[in-house]
């Protein structure tokens, strides 16, 4: 691949695409194999994608030890912080506490002397979570190709009141990873009946690619972790990881069974963490 061009309208709209696929390779949703090629070209090491996050921050949310290395022997910044200001070796650090035990990953992202830097949690759009009903709900997540976390709420409900700053950080901190809705069950209820809603906040988790409804193919499966910003930001790297879930099957309520057992916690009772419809 030649240099980029350094100047022009045609310039521009080539490097803004391949600077496009270079934050892709860093959030895992294109294959690496010409990244090495791509900052060869001369691209800018340090754009951002909308959540503030540049190649190196995006890598090491996902504990990708080759591609943090590639980033900085071209230049990125290590001090670089994203639009929450956690920096690298916080974002790997909630992605996986275990790369901490990791020598060889820990010391390129927090070597001697350097703090990680937490996130403020201030950037809390509300664009960053939808607002999703009866009319939407099917165009805005089962026509959606990217990975969505949709939470089914009453205004009534203690515990999601608490849990609502929660999920606007999350959603604003998962922009460009994952996208996150909100539904009131008490105004959509046969939207709330078709997913099988029985408990306060209900988060049903669609993978990335076809979805599905409720017991079909691709369907939804329950979040089950705990209401936290972190847990969630923490659980979305985590499933972006896997491999794709393969499509459901056999009857109706041998795939209900497969959705409650196939996470890796067992799913906390409606008594001791939500509140019961």
């Amino acid at each position: 691949m030649s240099q980029l061009p350094k100047a022009g309208p045609e310039g521009q709209a080539w490097r803004e695409e391949l600077h496009a696929a270079l934050l892709q390779v860093a959030k895992g949703l294109s294959g690496a194999s010409s990244v090495s090629e791509l900052l060869r070209a001369g691209l800018d090491v340090e754009v951002r994608d909308d959540a503030g996050k540049t190649p190196l921050l995006l890598a090491a949310s996902r504990g990708e030890r080759e591609l943090v290395e590639l980033f900085l022997n071209h230049g990125s910044r290590l001090d670089a912080v994203d639009s929450t200001g956690a920096n690298a070796s916080y974002l790997a650090f909630i992605h996986e506490p275990s790369l901490m035990k990791n020598d060889a990953f820990w010391t390129l992202v927090q070597p001697d002397g350097f703090q990680y830097s937490k996130p403020t949690w201030d950037a809390k759009p509300p664009s960053a979570v939808g607002a999703w009903n009866d009319d939407n709900f099917d165009n805005e997540v089962l026509g959606s190709s990217e990975m969505v976390l949709a939470e089914f709420y009453a205004p009534w409900c203690a515990v999601c009141k608490k849990f609502q700053d929660e999920w606007l950080k999350a959603a604003a901190n998962l922009q460009g990873f994952a996208k996150m809705g909100a539904v009131d069950a008490t105004e959509n209820t046969a939207l709330a009946a078709r997913f099988n809603v029985s408990f306060f906040p209900t988060i049903k988790v669609w993978r990335a690619g076809p979805k599905g409804n409720q017991g079909e193919d691709n369907g939804p499966y329950l979040y089950n972790r705990a209401l936290d910003a972190t847990e969630v930001y923490r659980f979305v790297m985590e499933e972006m990881s896997k491999p794709r879930r393969p499509a459901n099957k056999g009857p109706p309520s041998a795939r209900r069974s497969a959705e409650n057992t196939a996470e890796p916690d067992a799913p906390d009772t409606p008594t001791t963490r939500y509140d019961e419809l």
